[in-house]
């Protein structure tokens, strides 16, 4: 909000990415507002200061974290960065500019998988005049959003060309997709058995029900696990799955209200061999 926005411009060495030790409850910055704002001077509205830190992930090790940089725009809108840096802050990347970046897994130290599009001519245009100072500008900006992006859309694949899960790398620039077949919505992602399988889930269909799904990235399969009927959607207080699986994939943590209340539930996953099977090298 405004206050907080303020107090950021005021002292944004003292805000960012924090550390925080469970046992003292000691809490140190890792990466400040202010350093990033230094190192990327040239970063899409960076020096507006209308900005903010937000989903930071440890890698399984803890030797590095991800996180995103929303912008904030005078449209109301955010363009989200990509960043990361080592356990003690060090060394901070900045992943290339996508159309969208949303909900990622580490898959190992240093890979991850991501839901992400490349930018289409359109949507680099859009983005490019959407920050413009006059009313007209940003009236035609928001023209073609209602075009490329309507309000109803489920948030699947079709109105971003080349969207879906995608591997990347830290400290490198380059993206593979992965699955597009198989995986054509955007969820939220967990990698068990040593990077083998995901685990995610789906936003709410036709029927208003959410799917828990793994897919096995060796024999290129994808199972359902289990669905839920979702009493609220498109909404500020829905209900996300979001499961999250265990290392050995026995078991999966999810939100649901399919009760009617919000709660959290355990699935235990009925193995199958030909889905679990670890005798290959997984696709890319």
């Amino acid at each position: 909000d405004e206050a907080r926005q303020e107090a950021l411009a005021l002292k944004p060495n003292e805000d960012g990415v924090f550390r925080v030790d469970l046992t003292t409850g000691k809490a140190n910055v890792l990466v400040s507002i202010e350093a990033i704002a230094e190192k990327f001077t040239t970063l899409r509205g960076i020096a507006s200061q209308r900005y903010y830190i937000q989903h930071c992930w440890w890698n399984p090790s803890g030797t590095r974290f991800i996180f995103y940089l929303r912008v904030l725009e005078g449209s109301g809108e955010f363009t989200t960065h990509l960043l990361c840096a080592d356990e003690d802050g060090g060394e901070l990347f900045l992943f290339p500019e996508s159309a969208m970046y949303s909900h990622l897994a580490w898959r190992s130290d240093d890979e991850f998988s991501i839901w992400s599009s490349q930018p289409t001519a359109a949507l680099v245009a859009y983005q490019r005049i959407r920050t413009g100072n006059s009313k007209l500008v940003r009236s035609v900006a928001r023209a073609l959003r209602t075009i490329l992006l309507p309000r109803n859309r489920a948030p699947a694949i079709s109105h971003h060309t080349r969207a879906g899960y995608y591997t990347m790398r830290c400290y490198s620039r380059e993206k593979t997709a992965f699955a597009r077949d198989l995986l054509q919505q955007d969820g939220h992602p967990s990698w068990c058995l040593e990077g083998h399988v995901l685990c995610a889930d789906t936003y709410e269909d036709e029927a208003s029900c959410r799917e828990v799904f793994m897919y096995d990235a060796i024999s290129h399969r994808k199972v359902t696990v289990a669905r839920f009927y979702s009493p609220f959607n498109r909404c500020g207080y829905r209900c996300d799955l979001h499961p999250r699986v265990t290392a050995d994939g026995k078991s999966i943590v999810i939100d649901s209200a399919h009760t009617g209340r919000r709660q959290l539930y355990v699935l235990a996953v009925d193995r199958n061999v030909d889905l679990f099977s670890t005798d290959r090298e997984p696709q890319a």
